[in-house]
């Protein structure tokens, strides 16, 4: 930055603190915070698809969204009310699941209260776009494997069958004819 850009800088920054605006590095921290894109959040907002992304380069917000602003990165609760109230503005609702997921961490309520193999399921199908049953089931026995092999205990509770033609070779005392020993 020249020294120009330093000045101007200065400058925004004490009109932002006489006038009650959201300084710039909280405005910068919310889509972090709530785990959210610039456009996504600007559209929750109703507000132009580009407003909070010229917020975020350095504009100055009105008084008014500048007010919304400070309250969404103050309080989690306000944002998760506006995150349900607003979902359909989104134009995906993997942002919406996202958002909603580190919202939920930020106030402290239990998403999944789910068997380990629910969580796993539910992790795996998220995290791999497209995938089978087959290579979700395969998935689900290397996970066993090799929790096994670094915890010396199994996963899940639950006995899983592993299709005969996997050709996988088991430790001694693991598997079993076509089911893992639990």
């Amino acid at each position: 930055m020249d020294i120009e850009d330093e000045n101007l800088k200065g400058l925004y920054d004490a009109y932002r603190q006489k006038n009650g605006i959201i300084s710039l590095e909280k405005i910068r921290e919310i889509p972090e915070k709530y785990n959210i894109g610039k456009r996504p959040l600007s559209l929750l907002l109703g507000w132009g698809e580009v407003t909070f992304s010229r917020y975020d380069e350095g504009y100055v917000p009105t008084k008014q969204y500048s007010d919304i602003l400070q309250k969404i990165y103050d309080d989690p609760a306000y944002y998760k009310e506006l995150l349900e109230k607003n979902k359909a503005n989104l134009k995906s609702p993997q942002a919406y699941e996202k958002s909603m997921r580190r919202v939920k961490e930020l106030l402290g309520e239990k998403e999944n209260t789910g068997s380990k193999l629910d969580l796993s399921i539910q992790y795996l199908l998220h995290e791999c776009e497209d995938i089978t049953p087959l290579a979700l089931q395969k998935l689900l026995y290397y996970v066993q494997g090799f929790y096994y092999a670094f915890a010396g205990r199994f996963l899940f509770a639950t006995r899983l069958c592993i299709p005969r033609h996997l050709n996988y070779t088991f430790p001694p005392g693991i598997w079993s004819g076509s089911q893992m020993n639990i």
